[in-house]
C-alpha cells in the first residue's frame, strides 16, 4: 500500500510542471463536461440574455477582486497551491450548486474561485518554467490540458439530454475536486510580492489583456448562439469539440514558433485573423458554416493567446505574483466591460462585432510587457 501510494505521489507530484499538466487535464474535464453549457443552461432556466451578461458582469467583479487581494489569501492560507485548493473548491462548489442558490451568489462564488485559482496557478508556472522555453512549456501544458477534454462537449451534450443539466453539474463538480490531488501531495510554496499590487497596477495597466478580456466575452456567448440557431446540445458539444481540436493542434505548435520567432508579430497576426472570423460569426447559421467558424476560432484563438501568455510569463518572472495580478485583473477589465455592453445591447451579432473590433486594437496596440 505505502509503496502505491508512493508511486502516485511521484505520478501526480515529480516536479511543479508535472503537478500543473495533470491538474491541467481533470480541470479542462471537468469545465469541457458543463463549462460551455453554463450559460445555455442560465438561458433555459429563464435568465434573459441581458440577466447572462450581468452574470459575467458579477463573476468578473469577483474574479478582480479576489485577485487584487492575493497576497493577503496567501498569507491567511498559507502559500499559493493553497490558494490553488481553495480556489478549485470555490469552484467545485459553484458547479454543484448552480440552480439551487441565487443566481448572483453563484456568479458571486465563481469569480472567487476563478481569482484564487489562476493567479495561482500562473504564478507557479512563472516560477518554475525554465528560461527560454516558456512557449514550448506552455504550449505542451495546454495541449495536454485539452486531451481530456477533446470529447467532454460532446460527452456532456449527450449526458445533458440523458440525465439533465443537474447532474451533469454535479458530476462536473466531483471531477474538479478531484484535479486537487496533485497539489495536495506536493510541497507548498510561499511567495511574496516585491512590489505592491496596486503600485503594478497604477504604473503598467495592460490594454493587451484587457483586448484579450473583451474577445473573451465573444468566446463565451459563441455556444449559446448556436444553440439559439434552433442547434440542440449535441450539436453544440460536438462544435465545441471542434473548437478543442483545432486549439490542440496548434497550440503545442504555436509554443514552439513563439521561442524562436516574434511573438509579437504572432500575436498580430492572430489577432487581424481573429477579427475577420467574428465577422464571419455573425453571418454563420446553418451547421456548415458554424462548423467552420468553431475550427477557426480555435485556430486564431490559440495564435493570439499562447504568444501573448509566454511573454508575459517570461516577463513576470521578476515579480510573478504582483505581476500574474495585473494580468488577471486587466482581463477582468476587458470582459466586465464588455459584459456590460451585452447587457445594454443584448445582441450576439453586436458582441461579435465587439470582438472584432477589440482584435483590430490588439493587432494595433505595442505590448508593455514584450520582447
Amino acid at each position: 500500500m505505502h509503496f502505491t501510494l508512493h508511486r502516485l505521489n511521484i505520478l501526480l507530484s515529480g516536479t511543479e510542471t508535472r503537478s500543473i499538466y495533470v491538474n491541467g487535464m481533470i480541470r479542462s474535464l471537468a469545465f469541457g463536461i458543463a463549462g460551455v453549457f453554463i450559460p445555455i443552461f442560465l438561458l433555459e432556466n429563464g435568465l434573459p440574455l441581458p440577466g447572462i451578461g450581468l452574470f459575467y458582469v458579477t463573476q468578473y467583479l469577483f474574479f478582480a477582486i479576489f485577485a487584487l487581494q492575493n497576497t493577503f489569501f496567501e498569507e491567511l492560507l498559507g502559500g499559493i497551491k493553497k490558494m490553488i485548493i481553495a480556489g478549485t473548491a470555490c469552484s467545485a462548489i459553484f458547479l454543484a450548486t448552480l440552480g439551487r442558490v441565487p443566481v448572483w451568489m453563484s456568479a458571486m462564488l465563481a469569480g472567487a474561485g476563478l481569482g484564487l485559482y489562476w493567479v495561482s496557478v500562473n504564478t507557479d508556472f512563472s516560477l518554475h518554467v525554465r528560461k527560454g522555453k516558456a512557449g514550448s512549456t506552455f504550449g505542451k501544458w495546454t495541449s495536454l490540458a485539452s486531451v481530456p477534454a477533446l470529447f467532454a462537449p460532446l460527452l456532456g451534450g449527450w449526458l445533458l439530454d440523458v440525465i439533465g443539466f443537474r447532474l451533469v453539474l454535479f458530476i462536473s463538480s466531483g471531477i474538479l475536486a478531484l484535479s486537487l490531488i496533485p497539489f495536495v501531495l506536493s510541497e507548498d510554496i510561499f511567495v511574496r510580492p516585491r512590489r505592491k499590487i496596486r503600485e503594478v497596477l497604477g504604473g503598467e495597466l495592460s490594454a493587451e489583456f484587457i483586448l484579450q478580456g473583451v474577445v473573451f466575452i465573444a468566446f463565451i456567448l459563441w455556444p449559446v448562439y448556436i444553440f439559439s440557431t434552433g442547434k440542440d446540445l449535441l450539436v453544440v458539444g460536438g462544435l465545441s469539440v471542434l473548437s478543442s481540436l483545432a486549439l490542440i493542434l496548434f497550440k503545442y505548435s504555436y509554443g514552439r514558433l513563439a521561442d524562436r520567432l516574434s511573438r509579437l508579430a504572432l500575436m498580430k497576426a492572430g489577432a487581424l485573423l481573429n477579427a475577420v472570423v467574428w465577422v464571419l460569426a455573425m453571418l454563420s447559421e446553418d451547421v456548415v458554416s458554424l462548423s467552420v467558424v468553431s475550427v477557426l476560432l480555435g485556430f486564431t484563438g490559440s495564435l493570439v493567446g499562447t504568444p501573448l501568455f509566454v511573454f508575459f510569463s517570461e516577463y513576470s518572472k521578476k515579480d510573478p505574483l504582483a505581476w500574474m495580478s495585473l494580468r488577471e485583473v486587466s482581463l477582468c477589465l476587458g470582459r466586465i466591460t464588455a459584459a456590460l455592453l451585452f447587457f445594454w445591447f443584448p445582441s450576439f451579432d453586436f458582441a461579435f462585432a465587439l470582438a472584432a473590433l477589440a482584435s483590430v486594437g490588439l493587432a494595433m496596440v505595442k505590448p508593455v510587457h514584450s520582447e
